[in-house]
Order: C-alpha cells, then structure tokens, then sequence
C-alpha cells in the first residue's frame, strides 16, 4: 500500500544453535572449531563496523542449511556515532544509567551492573554461547536466571577441558579469556578472537621437528622390547624367584609402555588436535614406567652379574638409556616438536 512502512528481512532455512544444543548429543571437536570460527567471524564483520549487537546467545545464531552461520537479531544492537567508527576497535560507549538490555544468562558482569557495554561484552557472551555449544551446559549455570546472574558477578566459570577433555588447548584459551570478569582481561573484539583461533591452529600443525618426536617414541618402544627379551634370557640362565618376577614386572611395564606410546604415534598423525591432552594424560605414567623399567633391569644385572658379566653390562646400559631417554632426550624433542615441555 502506498506510503505504508515495512521492514524486510531475509529467509534464513536452517535451524539455531539453541536446537542444535537442545537435541545433542555433544557436537564433534571439529564441529566446535568450525563454529567458533564461523561465529568469530560474523562478530568480528559486525565490530569493524561499530556495532555491538548486546544479545548474542545461541537462538541468535542460526546454521543454515549449507552449513554457514549466521548472527541474526540485531534489536539491541548499538552503533558507534559516526565521529567515533574511526576508533572502531575500541567499540566504546555508553549505556543509559543503570539500563540494562540483553539476555541476563549471556550477559557480561559489566553489562549486568549497567555499566559501560562496548565489544569486550559481546566477546564474553560468545564465551559463553561456544562453551554451551561445546558442552550442553551453561558455565555458569544456575537453578533460576537469578542464580546465573549471581555467578557471573561472583564465580569463575570451570575450565571446559574438565568437562570435555578433548577440546584443544588453543580453543580452551580462547573460551577462558573470553569469560573473564574484568573486560580488560577479554579480547577486545571477535576480530582478536579470529586471530587467537587461527594462531592456535597454526600451532596444532605438525611441526618441521616432529619426525623427531616419533622416532624417539619408536627408539623407546623397541628399548622396552629389548629389555624384556634379555629379561627373558637372564631368567632363562639363571631361574630364581627374583629373576622369574623380574621378568614378569618388565614385561607387564613394556607392553604399557609400548602400547601408550604407540597411542601418541597414532594421535600425533591421525587426531594432532588431542595430541596435547593425551599427552598430559600420559606423561607421568610413562615416567614412572620408565623408572620402574631401569631399576627393574639394574636390579636384573646385579643379580647375574657373578654369573653373566656381559649380559649384566648390557641390561645397566639399557637401564641408563632409559633414564637418560626420559629426563633428557624426551622432553628435548617434544620442545623441538611442539615448541613447548613436557
């Protein structure tokens, strides 16, 4: 009709993030790494412009049916006066005193308290939303809105790797700085966010040094298998109680040990991204495996040495070579491999 006023919008054919949270089960690492990214991005679009959309929770984020993202609801958003999109990555401006806008559970502590709202409390609700995604719960998740909004202004939110061990150390950084309660302690746009996710990719990449690390991992499986064959062979020279369960304790602790490391061969090539957490889970009890193993095999050699002399000498130096290998080469490669200790 004319001179009648109406509104278009687009016709988005897919479904929300809330759903998609709603109807688990949890997503994929991938599927939680391209969502992070893909939302990043859309945030990061919206903040180069001086908007701050103020309610982004996952019913404002919809998958469509190929697959994209995309931030729709922009009612609360706020622009930047046109004087002010020069200092666009600032995104800083005013709420009217003590009004608050937005969805209590996505909110910011300063968005909350009606304070100063600018792109750092669009970065924590993304924090938020990518942790529910991630893991179906809200991180600060409370009985009634209420309880939620006290433990945003009150409690830190549990890491996310103890609820999904397997989410990459880059991504779990980038989710804990986004929740922090101090907005200077945020990133100050998703466009810092965009490149936090690609820097954490850059570093799951396989590195230039990492042959390196799988070699010694080969080099110390075949030491195992070597020292349970000569643990066999002493006990065959020399049967005694002591030499019998000798044998039997090596042999237990090379099949552990060479089935965990042949684990993090596998995981370093097909699942690099959980690389990380596998080896932290594994790393003290292949040292105290280690350590078990020589002095198992030290104990071996005194105990055939008056009757053996060579094979006594040969076990004291594998014992020694796995020592050495644990304390000295082992976290020498993995820094050279993964830029980092063990």
């Amino acid at each position: 009709m004319e001179g009648a006023l109406y509104i278009a919008t687009e016709f988005v054919d897919g479904r929300t993030l809330r759903t998609e949270i709603d109807a688990g089960p949890r997503p994929s690492v991938g599927e939680i790494v391209r969502t992070a990214r893909e939302t990043a991005a859309a945030l990061a679009a919206a903040h180069a412009r001086g908007i701050v959309h103020r309610d982004l929770k996952p019913e404002n984020v919809m998958r469509a049916r190929d697959g994209s993202l995309k931030i729709l609801d922009f009612g609360l958003a706020r622009l930047a006066p046109p004087d002010d999109l020069s200092r666009a990555a600032a995104l800083t401006f005013a709420t009217d005193p003590g009004l608050v806008v937005g969805t209590p559970a996505y909110m910011a502590p300063e968005q909350i308290n009606g304070g100063e709202v600018d792109a750092r409390a669009d970065v924590f609700a993304m924090g938020v939303l990518l942790y529910e995604f991630a893991c179906g719960i809200h991180p600060f998740g409370g009985s009634s809105p209420l309880a939620i909004v006290a433990r945003v202004l009150d409690s830190d939110a549990r890491p996310i790797e103890s609820r999904r061990v397997e989410i990459p150390d880059g991504l779990a950084a980038v989710i804990a700085r986004c929740l922090q309660k101090a907005p200077a302690d945020r990133f100050r746009s998703a466009a810092e966010i965009v490149e936090a996710l690609r820097a954490a990719d850059r570093a799951a990449a396989p590195a230039r040094h990492s042959a390196w690390w799988r070699t010694h991992q080969i080099a110390i499986t075949a030491i195992y298998l070597a020292a349970a064959i000569l643990s066999w062979q002493m006990k065959e020279w020399v049967e005694t109680p002591v030499t019998v369960a000798i044998f039997l304790a090596l042999g237990v602790a090379a099949t552990i040990g060479g089935v965990l490391r042949g684990h993090l061969v596998f995981t370093e090539r097909m699942n690099r991204a959980r690389l990380a957490v596998e080896r932290r889970r594994t790393t003290r009890l292949l040292t105290a495996l280690d350590v078990a193993m020589a002095a198992l095999l030290a104990g071996d050699a005194a105990w055939i040495a008056p009757v053996r002399a060579l094979p006594a000498v040969f076990a004291l130096s594998a014992a020694a070579g796995l020592a050495l290998a644990t304390f000295v080469l082992e976290p020498a490669t993995t820094a050279a491999a993964f830029g980092e200790d063990l």
